[in-house]
């Protein structure tokens, strides 16, 4: 059953199924979704080229719900049989190898990065990707599988960054990340305790930070820049003297 509704952006009215209002958000179009969001338009062509993609194909919402109903929570195996899913499998691998995949030889433009910037920031890995999805990923990328897996040797370095140590260095800093000033009540997990100079055998307050998740990834790369940074906020804040740091190291 259809109903008329009213776009929260642009206020035109528009009519369709009540069902998908949760999901259109009260929105006309895709754009309008887009541009409530985050603020970013969306270059008009892409529009163009979905809506005629649309045109004659009006599709009720009895099929919706009966091809809904089929499909949901199956596998390929559970829908065509395990012979047939992996050929499927196997045949769709081999057509979008290289020249063969859509996407081959092009790039996001920078509006669509923006979009999937925005859209995708603060959210787990679960809450973009799905449950069993998300748990493969890290299963993939985690232990010798990371391409930052270096032999297992930091292991050992550990030893005196502890629990306790962290809890220390999260209080001492009132539980804010000390590059984007976030509270821990706005996150879903706590600080990550980053060591300034690199070195995880350094496990002394001086030369522990609390950053939360979105920031701490940013310091793997350009560390010199990010030492010196960290080591001025700590000197203004708790005036640390960093001269005296490694005599502190050597006796912890």
């Amino acid at each position: 059953m259809k109903q008329e509704f009213k776009c929260k952006l642009c206020g035109k009215t528009f009519n369709d199924y009540v069902s998908r209002r949760s999901y259109m958000e009260r929105f006309c179009s895709v754009n309008c979704s887009i541009i409530f969001k985050t603020g970013i338009k969306r270059p008009k062509e892409i529009g163009e080229k979905i809506s005629k993609s649309k045109l004659g194909h009006e599709v009720t919402l009895e099929t919706r719900k009966k091809v809904g109903d089929f499909f949901r929570g199956k596998t390929y195996e559970e829908i065509m049989g395990k012979e047939k899913a992996k050929e499927r499998i196997v045949s769709q691998k081999i057509k979008n190898k290289g020249e063969g995949n859509p996407f081959y030889n092009k790039n996001h433009d920078q509006t669509t990065k923006k979009v999937m910037s925005v859209l995708k920031k603060g959210k787990t890995h679960e809450e973009i990707m799905g449950k069993e999805k998300a748990k493969k990923w890290n299963e993939k990328m985690s232990g010798e599988n990371s391409p930052l897996w270096l032999g297992g040797y930091s292991i050992k370095d550990y030893k005196k960054f502890t629990n306790l140590l962290k809890s220390k260095i999260r209080k001492r800093d009132n539980q804010i990340c000390m590059m984007c000033g976030k509270h821990r009540e706005k996150m879903k997990t706590a600080l990550s305790v980053h060591h300034i100079d690199y070195n995880k055998q350094n496990s002394i307050p001086k030369n522990c930070i609390s950053l939360c998740m979105s920031c701490h990834p940013k310091t793997n790369y350009n560390r010199k820049h990010w030492k010196v940074f960290f080591q001025n906020i700590m000197k203004e804040k708790y005036n640390y003297n960093y001269e005296t740091i490694i005599v502190e190291i050597l006796n912890a």
